[in-house]
């Protein structure tokens, strides 16, 4: 296939990360935005590569009864929400079977752990941060979000997924003439809600570091997480998150508690409030100011002995589970990449570890590490998704793993 190749196909899946794909006429797969699983669709190739190509629509031969108008005016120039032309309900069922798929593909023998649904709730209004992007050119402003080649801002006045309370905020500021104003090229302005106090903050490029810390209201209680540092943006979601990982946490009957990428101990704090059993906690995380955060987030949880240490949580492994004494469960929350190398097979030779709780955002990097963390005899108890971003292309994967 060529640049500027049309064709007609029938689009196969929809797969992790939103994007369709079919076969063209030659064979290649071809990947396609805005498609719906089934459809019949005319094409266009508009770029190629080794072994595979992408394609734009022309027209919809024969459209899936899951398809629906885009509520949203940006939905032809927006990359975020990949499923703004798909009924919500199939979005959640097409999640599901992306999860279902993968360990169908990558360790079938595990399917019977697959829960059957994935975790969702709001449909829109559920962020609670956003970060919008300054172009300027002279006097003209275009403030939004940057477009599919990562260079490109097109300006946003209004975003359904925002907490109405933000896309209020944000209403006020696009109206204030100072503060437009003083958006130079290729700042960034994010604007975030928290729940603990009901309130919204903002700032321009980096929040102020002597800025208070924020509070979010949990089911567990009362979390404080420092302003700029990470917290996942869906909170309804979060929270029924942190309750399936407290109940497996429980259900493992383990005394200590590792806790690795703890940020500012999230989990941490909710196995400590819901796990009675637990007696000690260690977290690791790289940020200093998260880890002073789960400090502070821990202390009042008096019948329990926690220690954080800031630093890389491979680097910083081996020392910690020189420490684990008794039934011990482990908390892995890492960033897209995965888990380190290095980190299944520490874990994996530490008799005392006899639990795991792997919760991950990237599906493939999940894959992978399913065989590493198989190889040391670790059997997949529980995976289940978490539509932790809907309308997107992305999803939480919860896993519990014993042995």
């Amino acid at each position: 296939m060529n640049i500027g190749d049309k064709f007609e196909a029938r689009i196969e899946k929809t797969v992790f990360g939103g994007d369709a794909f079919c076969k063209a006429p030659d064979g290649m797969v071809v990947f396609v935005a805005n498609a719906l699983a089934g459809e019949l669709l005319h094409l266009e190739i508009k770029s190629v590569k080794k072994s595979f190509a992408k394609a734009k629509i022309l027209k919809i031969v024969e459209p899936s009864p899951d398809r629906i108008e885009p509520v949203c005016k940006y939905a032809n120039v927006c990359c975020n929400c990949k499923y703004l032309c798909m009924d919500f309900a199939a979005e959640n069922k097409t999640k599901h079977e992306q999860l279902q798929d993968a360990i169908l593909r990558e360790s079938p023998e595990d399917i019977t752990a697959l829960a059957p649904e994935i975790v969702s709730g709001a449909e829109f209004h559920y962020r609670n941060k956003v970060c919008f992007h300054a172009h300027r050119v002279g006097n003209l402003l275009d403030l939004g979000y940057v477009k599919s080649d990562n260079v490109s801002v097109f300006d946003v006045d209004k975003c359904l997924l925002l907490n109405e309370k933000i896309q209020s905020q944000y209403d006020e500021i696009r109206s204030n003439i100072s503060v437009m104003h003083s958006l130079r090229d290729g700042m960034e302005l994010t604007i975030r809600y928290a729940s603990g106090k009901d309130e919204v903050t903002f700032w321009r490029n980096s929040p102020d570091k002597r800025a208070s810390w924020l509070k979010e209201k949990l089911s567990c209680g009362m979390f404080s997480v420092p302003l700029g540092n990470f917290f996942q943006v869906n909170n309804e979601i979060a929270d029924k998150l942190l309750e399936t990982t407290a109940s497996c946490v429980s259900e493992s009957n383990a005394q200590q508690l590792l806790d690795l990428y703890c940020g500012a101990g999230f989990f941490s704090f909710g196995c400590a409030a819901k796990c009675p059993e637990l007696k000690q906690i260690y977290g690791v995380e790289i940020e200093e100011a998260s880890i002073e955060c789960a400090k502070f987030n821990l202390k009042s949880f008096e019948n329990i002995q926690s220690s954080f240490f800031a630093g890389d949580s491979a680097k910083k492994l081996p020392d910690i589970l020189k420490k684990l004494n008794s039934n011990t469960c482990v908390i892995v929350d890492p960033p897209r990449n995965g888990l380190d190398a290095k980190l299944p097979a520490m874990l994996g030779k530490t008799e005392a570890v006899k639990s795991i709780v792997y919760i991950s955002c990237n599906l493939a990097t999940w894959a992978r590490d399913l065989h590493r963390l198989k190889k040391y005899g670790f059997k997949l108890q529980k995976v289940q998704g978490f539509n932790m971003f809907p309308r997107t292309g992305h999803f939480e994967i919860f896993s519990y793993w014993t042995r």
